[in-house]
């Protein structure tokens, strides 16, 4: 086997396996890192959920750097010589030709599959935003859906759109319906189903039932995000409280419901002063994680490869 074909092989052996090691440990972790979290305020919690969810994949591709530019972690691992070659260096990989071929066929049929259930995935959510479009009827910057059911959502991935419901429209008066609409339009600009589909990839080799928890807490942190501006164009909380307790919505292809209506509206009406250097520790902890992280999985990975070939 080539060279390259090897490097190629050793670089997808280490992605996998600390992408599979540090998605089991961050779904471990994430009942305390939850906690650290909700010190920072709803406008920025997504981004540093989205950020811990992230974390194997950044570990991952930052130790495969590592690894293939010595200069990079001479450092990092232990001082040794191959033969009378004592300068840092990538891992000597060199499996025999028969573990080569298992393990380019194991490393082939991983990243597959992680592709091929990401595809279905996107190609599903875009086969509902192209139903939604074509049922829909163009209005003033937003999309009208014929349906007695009082509802607005937001739809779509890089170019998402605001649809209402007749049934919403027939409800509420003009007021309304524009912070109902500022609601809307603040999940559009925050691109949070993108972000929450790119969320819900990264964390597919996580432990289930923190999963499930991680991509509500997110959902949850870009509603009451997104209730806080509409709040301050509304220039009251409380209205917004009563719109929200009156019409709670659900995008049946997008964000979707983020937690508890209670949870909600008391979000909302608390108006809690974060601390800017609470704020700030969640962030601190993701930057210690993920370079801690890095540091021992490039130690670790180094010898293990050059052990596994020899």
């Amino acid at each position: 086997m080539s060279d390259g074909l090897q490097t190629l092989l050793g670089a997808g052996l280490v992605w996998i396996t600390v992408f599979l090691t540090a998605s089991i440990a961050s779904g471990g972790l994430y009942v305390a890192f939850r906690a650290l979290a909700r010190f920072a305020p709803p406008a920025s919690r997504g981004a540093v959920l989205m950020l811990y969810g992230l974390l194997p994949f950044l570990v991952a591709t930052l130790v495969v750097c590592m690894l293939n530019f010595a200069s990079l972690y001479s450092l990092l691992v232990p001082e040794h010589c191959h033969g009378a070659v004592c300068v840092p260096h990538p891992p000597e990989f060199a499996a025999p030709a028969a573990q080569a071929a298992v393990g380019a066929a194991a490393t082939l049929l991983c990243l597959s599959t992680l592709f091929c259930l990401a595809a279905m995935q996107l190609q599903r959510r875009l086969r509902q935003s192209r139903l939604a479009r074509r049922l829909a009827e163009p209005s003033s910057g937003y999309r009208v859906i014929d349906s007695g059911t009082p509802a607005a959502w937001c739809d779509g991935l890089w170019f998402p759109a605001v649809y209402v419901s007749r049934g919403l429209l027939d409800t509420v008066d003009a007021n309304e319906l524009q912070i109902v609409l500022a609601h809307e339009f603040a999940h559009a600009r925050r691109r949070d189903n993108l972000a929450r589909l790119s969320l819900d990839w990264a964390t597919l080799l996580w432990p289930s039932a923190a999963r499930r928890t991680l991509l509500k807490d997110f959902a949850a942190s870009a509603e009451q995000a997104c209730d806080a501006e509409a709040a301050e164009l509304a220039g009251s909380r409380l209205f917004v409280s009563d719109l929200i307790s009156r019409f709670e919505t659900t995008a049946p292809a997008g964000v979707g419901a983020g937690g508890s209506l209670n949870d909600r509206v008391a979000e909302l009406l608390e108006s809690r002063v974060y601390a800017d250097r609470s704020a700030l520790a969640p962030w601190a902890v993701l930057l210690l994680l993920w370079l801690s992280s890095a540091y021992l999985f490039t130690r670790v990975a180094h010898p293990l490869l050059e052990w596994f070939s020899a």
